[in-house]
Formats: structure tokens, sequence, C-alpha cells
């Protein structure tokens, strides 16, 4: 628990320089009051008794810095958590900066994701991230920190999740699958297969219009999953080409046909 004592540090001449510093600032404060009475009588001038007030002052100062220095020989638990490494052993010397405890606190957790440059910009400070181990289990947080540099090996920015994990199941080092909502916004899921170029070479589908005529929409890969891909930049309803559509082109009159008709065999979808 925080505050837990770790370990002590020898105490070595601590004990006596101590002592040594009470006794000084008793004498210094004797010195001090007996200096203002005199002072007040006129048998002594200002100036003395500013000098025995700064040496009071040097005293209080000087018992202040080794009761810091002894209460630095016990070294304690700045967090709750799990005592990981103790590289040091009993006898062991040490110097200030040397490295003599590794401790984790698992809750919250922080989780590290490397997002493309295109999915970068819609994520920000306080977005839902949801987490998800090889085993299937989920654990819900919030994005704490996004990257304003990308990395220069891969080209992609990190994005840095503190997720909840109140019962210890997460471990330092565990790999995961982060999952970041980035806004929301309509998509149709439809085949790859839809997908064609125009002659600009710019990637979109060719649908059919009210008046049964080839238009050729852009539109903007959202996501891919294995049974299909999200679009977006397409009207709420739009009555796509899904099979001939390499057959047509934009502006020619066609005579539709719904994809189920083609499966029992009764025409072609665009003629």
């Amino acid at each position: 628990e925080k505050g837990d004592v770790i370990l002590k540090l020898a105490m070595d001449d601590r004990e006596a320089k101590l002592r040594e510093a009470e006794a000084r600032l008793a004498y210094e404060r004797i010195g001090f009051e007996a200096a203002k009475k005199l002072t007040k009588k006129g048998f002594q001038s200002e100036v003395k008794l500013a000098q025995e007030e700064s040496e009071l002052a040097q005293a209080r100062a000087e018992l202040a810095a080794i009761k810091l220095d002894v209460e630095r020989t016990t070294v304690r638990a700045p967090i709750s958590g799990y005592l990981e490494t103790l590289p040091i052993n009993v006898g062991d010397y040490l110097k200030s900066g040397d490295k003599i405890v590794v401790m984790i606190n698992p809750d919250p957790i922080r989780v590290v994701a490397q997002v493309s440059e295109r999915d970068v910009p819609n994520l920000k400070a306080g977005d839902a991230a949801i987490a998800r181990t090889v085993q299937g289990q989920d654990f819900a947080g919030a994005i704490r920190y996004v990257a304003q540099r990308a990395d220069e090996a891969t080209r992609t920015f990190r994005v840095d999740a503190w997720l909840e994990n109140p019962d210890h199941v997460l471990r330092d080092g565990q790999t995961m699958e982060v999952l970041f909502q980035a806004g929301r916004e309509k998509a149709h899921k439809v085949s790859a297969a839809v997908l064609t170029l125009n002659d600009a070479g710019e990637i979109g589908v060719k649908y059919v219009d009210g008046t049964n005529h080839v238009r050729f929409s852009k539109v903007r890969i959202i996501a891919h999953t294995p049974d299909g891909i999200w679009l977006g930049g397409l009207p709420d309803t739009v009555t796509l080409i899904t099979v001939g559509q390499e057959f047509v082109s934009e502006g020619q009159l066609v005579q539709p046909v719904e994809e189920q008709s083609l499966t029992a065999g009764k025409g072609s979808p665009a003629s």
C-alpha cells in the first residue's frame, strides 16, 4: 500500500549530526533571547542582536536539513500496487539516482496503440476506448493522450488510453486490440466488388438514379471487415449496381434488375 516501508538506508553518522544540530539550535536560541534583553536595556547594539538572530535562523535551517536527510533513509511506496522488482540486497551501496525498486499500479492501466494518419484526426482526449484481450475480454476506458508527431518508422500516431482494471486482470506488457469510437456517421456496408474507378482514377461506386440513368459517386472507405467494407459519402438510400458496373458508363440509360432476381436467372442488372 502507499506509504508502506520498502527499505531503510543505514543511518551512519546522521543520528549524531541530528543531536548536534538540536544542541546548536538550543544554544543559539538562548543567545538570541539574552541579546534581546540586553538590547532592550541598552547594553548591546542592534547589530549584535541582528547577528544573534541570523545565527539562530541558520541553526534552524541546519536542523531542518538533517531531519529531512534522516527522513529520507526510510523509502516508502509512492503508490499502491505490486512490488515488481527490488534489484538490491542488504549491504549494497547506493548513490543518488540509482533505481532501487519497480512498482506497478494496474488500476487504471495504460494501453498504448498506434493509429493511422487517416484515423487520428477523428480522435481526441476523452473519447471512449475499448481494449480486447486475446481471450476476448473487453475493458472500457478513455483516451488520455494523442500524439502530435508520427512515428518515423511506421508513420502512425501514438494514442494512450487508460482502462479500468479493478480486478487486476490486465498485466503490464500484455497484447490487446484497441477499439476507438471516432465519432459517428452514416455508412453503407457492401461487398468490395462494387468498387470501381472513374476516368480520373477516383474510387467510387456506380448507381442508378430515379430516372434509371447510371451515376458515379466518390466514396470513402471507413472500415474493412471480413464480410465487406463500410463506405461513407453516399446518400441514405441508393440503388447500387452490384453486377456489370464495368460494362455501363455514367449517364447511360439502363433497365435495373433486383439482385435477388439474378440468383433465380431472371435477367441482368444493367443493359
